[in-house]
């Protein structure tokens, strides 16, 4: 089948885009090891969004952007406060089932926020949203979902790069771990989903699989990498 889209992880970012594309595009996301390894489904919190009454979208902007000592993008602030109600509803719709309160959701109050607005499912969020985001993108035709897939390195132009240097990417050479065969995945857009670098430190509680290989793949193809120092 040919795809038009590859995604590199199969967390809530990649699932999430998959669903999305796959309105339009034939997509497939590839999985370093299960579809579930990845961070999204240890995340045990919850999501913050203005839901509260009395809450508004200039008080969590406010309190984000204190939080992050003020070095947060604002524009990334406002972009993901302003979008976080309606992201909720499409988790609902797709069968998360947050905990309820008097028919509302039940909302908590967390570090560094000023009113209530932190929804959850018990102490297990993120394999909520895990479960439910894999659910859909299962269930879509347009979608294929490849567990065991290591990518090794991004397809590109040898000689050829954009104004910006970055080099124009045509797939993915990714090591199905159950063959044992490196396959060359292609297709007219590549996104990177991959996930964070905690398992690069000596001692850490972060998945396995969060070995930084995705921003690796990434720098080598010519993409901008910054504030490597944020490291959750």
């Amino acid at each position: 089948m040919t795809h038009d889209v590859i995604i590199i992880g199969s967390g809530a970012a990649g699932l999430s885009a998959a669903i999305t594309l796959a309105r339009t595009h034939k997509v497939l996301v590839l999985a370093k090891g299960e579809l579930t390894s990845g961070s999204t489904a240890w995340a045990q919190g919850g999501i913050a969004a203005v839901l509260d009454a009395g809450d508004t979208f200039e008080n969590h902007i406010n309190d984000t952007m204190g939080a992050g000592a003020g070095l947060n993008r604002r524009e990334t602030v406002e972009f993901v406060v302003e979008n976080a109600p309606a992201a909720i509803e499409r988790l609902v719709d797709m069968g998360v089932p947050f905990n309820e309160e008097e028919e509302a959701l039940h909302l908590t109050r967390e570090g560094g926020h000023s009113h209530r607005r932190i929804v959850h499912v018990d102490d297990a969020t993120g394999w909520a949203v895990q479960e439910a985001l894999q659910n859909t993108a299962a269930a879509h035709p347009n979608i294929t979902l490849r567990p065991h897939m290591v990518a090794i390195d991004l397809i590109v132009d040898r000689h050829a790069e954009t104004p910006t240097g970055a080099k124009n990417v045509w797939g993915v050479y990714a090591l199905d771990n159950e063959s044992g065969h490196v396959e060359t995945l292609t297709s007219r857009a590549t996104i990177m989903a991959s996930g964070g670098a905690g398992r690069t430190y000596l001692f850490s509680t972060a998945p396995r699989g969060a070995t930084g290989d995705g921003i690796a793949m990434a720098w080598r193809a010519g993409a901008r990498v910054s504030n490597m120092e944020m490291m959750q």
